[in-house]
């Protein structure tokens, strides 16, 4: 027996071995990644009812959360704003704010802990925050200023500068600066550029909201004499805009609004506001514009002009703006910022003497250029994405955009040289002028994007399908740049609706983009007609188009809307719910769905539009068949559908997705009628366009494709449908021939009614028409035409032949979810589905998504007969894993699988196993079928 001095020892051992052993338990549940309103710490947040969301990390499997409790309070006084108390729930994400009213111009701190299943807590997380912005107009206390000289306003012009030269006798604890223009700023203090965005503003709808920016600027003043200036540009607002060579749709004159607020340590407050004792010059940017490119005279330069000491007598005095201006909003998204820096890979010289470099990757942004002449100097830069047959620059699909930018030197010091309010789509840029023997390691490609985080990775055995997905993420960079962009380099390169609805699933599996997608949804419903119609395009820019020509008749006329364009409004915020589990973006889009599809049932209805279609004079079903509107239809489709199939088709799919969003909100009344509509509509798709024979009436891929994807049919009718879409693709030799509209759906139709191999078969052609044929061609980025340059190597149509276009890359989300097996099973990935598919010849994958409750992977790899596969499922979440094959030759970590360690259950369907899995990693391993 042991003596009672040894027991007390030994109890004092243990309670230190305790103390040390439980901060480490504790420390294996932790709370990470916080973020409010889907941003991380965002500054000029003018919400009064945030959300909140955050990520669990336990390396305990099957960890789920059962309680949290949430805390914020003012950074800088202390004061508690909330205390959730515990909430006993798993619910981690959007959660909203219930404190006391936020004030503006205010930094909030906020900490979360959680309880898990397990009966542990965490420890607090680190503190995370976000500033209020000015809320209300109120709180601006700026003016609108401008320049106060007349403009040619039929041209580019000189870009204006303003500045105000300021005294601060005070100690600087912080400062903000609240900022934003009618057309395009850059902001500059002491010297130095504020920040790290470009095209701030941004593009919103400019008549209806403008976007204003917070920057923190502490750090850019002292006591004393100080400097700010404030560079403008025409950007979007007054520059040349669309095919028809248009300028100022949307204002004539540029001007700022800007309110510096600097916090003294003593708590006094000094506010620096534009106003008239501001003063105005041009300098060396003698023209700025979105599709033509900058000249910049730097003989001109006005060199320290944002400098404290510069003699600024021969500028003149700002004028306050008397004229329109749109109701300021805070920033919804990411800004566009310079992302990656590229480096060319090779130089040529071209059949004009000019020099050719190949940057080596489409890219959207610009050259920068170090050079060293003399005075006067002038060189000059064009862009194209891909040569000509005499190795030139292939100029013609730019139609009207010069995408030049030209630099005259003032002396003989070295320079580096970039643009900063233009941006140009290129892989290859030719050089005029350059003074001396120009070398490769005188050029960078300055890559830029929207800068939201990148949440997806994939990679596959096959080079090819590597390449594909890589063309795929580029052509995401190039075209999110500040909104959905259908190209980046011609004379438009505007917010199509419909190539952003069929891209958004694959956009929300490469980056994290809801912050982008809200943003862009309300310029969406802002530029809604009153009549229900979405337009083609937004920002709306063709409505405004002054009719010069029978196609801009046509353009800002006629194609108002187009079913498959206008269907964004109902299908980005319901891929937006089903992937970021944020029912805002269903709430706050429903009453623009509802109109929208109201807008779809009076066209399917009007007499006046059915006039020419003879079969709806008396039918009971011309109420449900949309045949009378132009539209776009399966645009770009080698054998396209009839705009009557598509335009039906799609009115039926947002009846329905209408009715899936009014149940979410619990709008039963709502989800019964449209319901009732989809059904009707249904039925009336069937008796127009399905025939005994099992055919449809149009027998193309498309046809099949829309009305499969869409539940069009009844069971039978389609098996017989998917049947014949099978034989069609075979018939083709496995190549595709459909447009933008129904390529996205065609290998998820194929792979539901049982046509894998053939799924797998168009995936991997590498003759034209298909995904791959541009590879073999040299693209880096998607093409806008399966065919933009033919087999025999000429080009496809010049008036519109972009070689970065996405809408044909929506095919990606089909190889996350198939060949990866990633995808929901419930919003946000709570409950998640794994299901990878091997096949098509390839060896392994690789496939990651950061999804919002954590990171999701899988690797498999082929041994033969067996696949080897790895699992990551994150906290807080549990998966459905199907795995290729029968359950008695599953095992996990080479054992016979068994319940427990995070399997919850397993079984087996139609001879593959199926497992319950809670978070956790897992190695599989298993025959395959």
């Amino acid at each position: 027996m042991m003596k009672p001095g040894k027991v007390a020892l030994l109890q004092v051992v243990v309670a230190l071995l305790m103390l040390t052993v439980l901060p480490a338990a504790k420390a294996a549940l932790t709370v990470h990644s916080l973020t409010i309103d889907h941003r991380d710490r965002p500054l000029g947040l003018d919400s009064s009812k945030p959300s909140f969301s955050w990520k669990l990390a336990s390396e305990r499997p099957a960890t789920l959360q059962s309680a949290y409790e949430l805390r914020v309070h003012e950074a800088t006084s202390g004061k508690s704003m909330w205390s959730s108390g515990r909430v006993s729930t798993d619910q981690s994400l959007h959660v909203g704010y219930a404190g006391a009213e936020l004030k503006p111009r205010t930094r909030y701190e906020w900490q979360v802990r959680v309880w898990d299943n397990h009966d542990r807590v965490s420890e607090w997380s680190a503190p995370s925050f976000w500033e209020t912005g000015l809320m209300q107009t109120g709180d601006w206390e700026a003016s609108w200023i401008t320049y106060p000289w007349q403009e040619n306003t039929d041209r580019s012009e000189p870009s204006p500068m303003l500045r105000r030269a300021f005294s601060n006798d005070c100690p600087v604890a912080g400062a903000r600066l609240y900022i934003t223009a009618l057309g395009l700023y850059e902001a500059h203090i002491n010297g130095q550029r504020v920040g790290e965005d470009y095209f701030t503003p941004g593009w919103t709808s400019y008549d209806k909201r403008l976007q204003y920016q917070v920057y923190d600027v502490g750090e850019l003043l002292s006591s004393g004499d100080n400097t700010i200036g404030i560079r403008l540009a025409d950007g979007w607002y007054r520059g040349y805009m669309t095919w028809e060579v248009q300028r100022n749709l949307y204002g004539d004159r540029l001007a700022a609004r800007a309110q510096l607020r600097i916090q003294c340590r003593d708590g006094g407050e000094r506010i620096i506001n534009t106003d008239p004792e501001w003063t105005a010059a041009m300098g060396a940017i003698r023209s700025a514009d979105i599709y033509n490119g900058e000249d910049r005279d730097l003989r001109l330069a006005r060199t320290g002009w944002s400098e404290p000491g510069y003699d600024d007598r021969d500028w003149q005095p700002a004028i306050v703006y008397d004229g329109h201006t749109p109701p300021l909003v805070d920033s919804q998204s990411q800004p566009v910022r310079a992302k990656h820096v590229l480096h060319p890979i090779a130089m040529h010289q071209g059949p004009n003497g000019e020099t050719i470099v190949d940057m080596g990757q489409n890219m959207v942004g610009w050259v920068r250029l170090r050079a060293r002449g003399k005075a006067g100097d002038k060189i000059v830069l064009h862009h194209a994405e891909v040569l000509g047959p005499e190795g030139g620059l292939y100029r013609e699909p730019l139609r009207s955009a010069q995408q030049r930018v030209s630099y005259t030197l003032a002396d003989d010091q070295p320079q580096v040289l970039e643009p900063g309010f233009t941006f140009q789509g290129f892989r290859y840029v030719s050089i005029e002028g350059y003074p001396g023997e120009l070398s490769l390691g005188d050029l960078e490609g300055v890559v830029l994007y929207s800068d939201m985080p990148e949440t997806g990775h994939f990679e596959t055995s096959s080079r090819l399908l590597n390449q594909l997905h890589s063309n795929i993420v580029w052509g995401q960079r190039g075209n999110f740049l500040d909104i959905p962009t259908d190209c980046p380099q011609r004379d438009e390169r505007m917010g199509w609706t419909g190539d952003a609805q069929v891209f958004a699933r694959t956009a929300m599996y490469n980056t994290d983009s809801a912050a982008f997608f809200s943003k862009w949804l309300a310029d969406v419903r802002a530029d809604q007609h009153d009549d229900g119609a979405i337009p083609n395009v937004v920002p709306d820019v063709t409505s405004k188009l002054k009719v010069r020509s029978l196609g801009g008749l046509f353009i800002s006329r006629l194609a108002v809307t187009a079913s498959g364009w206008g269907d964004a409004i109902t299908e980005i915020p319901m891929a937006f719910y089903e992937r970021y589990g944020d029912s805002r973006a269903v709430s706050d889009n429903y009453d623009s769905m509802k109109r929208w599809v109201e807008y779809q049932r009076d066209r399917a209805g009007s007499w006046l539009l059915n006039l020419w279609d003879r079969e709806s004079w008396f039918n009971p079903d011309r109420h449900y068949i949309w045949s009378g509107s132009y539209t776009w239809g399966d645009w770009l489709a080698p054998e396209p559908a009839s705009y009557t199939l598509v335009n039906t088709a799609y009115f039926a799919r947002s009846a329905r997705l209408l009715a899936e969003a009014a149940r979410i909100l619990g709008k039963g009344e709502d989800a019964d009628e449209y319901t009732e509509l989809y059904q009707n509509i249904r039925g009336a798709f069937q008796r127009r366009f399905y025939l005994d024979s099992g055919r449809l009436t149009e027998d193309v891929q498309g046809a099949y494709v829309l009305a499969l994807a869409f539940d069009l049919l009844e069971p039978e009718q389609a098996e017989r449908a998917a049947d014949r879409l099978n034989q069609l693709v075979i018939e083709s030799g496995n190549h595709l021939a459909t447009g933008f509209l129904s390529t996205p759906q065609i290998l998820p139709v194929l792979e539901k009614y049982g046509y894998l191999d053939t799924a797998y078969n168009l995936l991997m052609q590498r003759e034209y028409p298909s995904w791959l044929y541009p590879i073999s061609k040299g693209a880096t980025t998607v093409w806008e035409r399966w065919g933009s340059i033919q087999p025999d190597g000429s080009f496809g149509d010049n008036g519109m032949n972009s070689f970065n276009h996405y809408a044909f890359g929506a095919v990606g989300d089909w190889m996350y979810r198939h060949l990866g097996g990633i995808s929901p099973l419930s919003p946000g990935y709570k409950i998640i589905r794994v299901a990878p598919h091997p096949g098509a010849g390839l060896d392994s994958a690789s496939t990651s998504f950061d999804s919002p409750y954590g990171r999701i992977a899988t690797t498999w790899r082929m041994r033969g007969d067996r696949l080897l596969l790895s699992v990551e499922i994150p906290a807080n979440t549990r998966a459905q894993l199907h795995f290729p094959g029968p359950l008695h030759t599953l095992a996990k970590d080479g054992e016979p699988i068994q319940t427990g360690s995070g399997i919850a259950s397993f079984s087996e369907s139609d001879g593959k196993a199926v497992i319950e899995l809670g978070s956790g990693r897992y190695q599989f391993s298993g025959a395959v079928q």
